[in-house]
């Protein structure tokens, strides 16, 4: 395991959203039938980053993500932390959360599939790059186009 020193840290979770915006709008055709769409290209494909967080603790505020991103290539477009009121343990000690959700927007983006970055725990003692699921583990066809694809749910594409 890579945990640090033991903390009085009773829970943290982060997710990430990778949001990717293809720059198409659906624009309906005159036509005599009703399923002729057609779409058109209004933009290069954006892509944003959205970090949701909830760390608890008790005894005090606990450690919380800075929205300062370490990536060149995020740019903080929104940022929103919720300290809630402390609540209490039966002896008496404060139990402090705080949640955050943190929008970047990408200068350069990453592509339709890419890698991603999940973050890591406060007391990990590895770098949350070490943390990371490879752009392999998008499967075909598990949305139910095309083939079955049986023989790929176990696999990565």
């Amino acid at each position: 395991m890579r945990i640090g020193e033991k903390q009085a840290l009773e829970g943290f979770s982060v997710s990430r959203s990778y949001v990717r915006w293809e720059g198409l709008l659906p624009v309906g055709v005159c036509s005599q039938s009703d399923d002729d769409t057609d779409y058109i290209r209004t933009a290069a494909p954006v892509e944003m980053l959205a970090i949701v967080w909830t760390a608890t603790k008790i005894g005090s505020p606990p450690p919380m993500p800075s929205p300062d991103s370490l990536e060149s290539n995020h740019v903080l477009l929104m940022r929103e932390i919720q300290p809630a009121v402390p609540g209490y343990t039966i002896e008496g000690l404060q139990v402090w959360t705080v949640s955050g959700v943190y929008l970047y927007g990408l200068k350069t983006p990453r592509g339709r599939i890419h890698d991603m970055e999940t973050g890591k725990m406060p007391f990990d003692t590895a770098a949350a790059s070490e943390n990371t699921i490879p752009s392999n583990f998008f499967v075909h066809h598990l949305l139910g186009s095309g083939s079955s694809g049986a023989d790929s749910f176990m696999t990565p594409a």
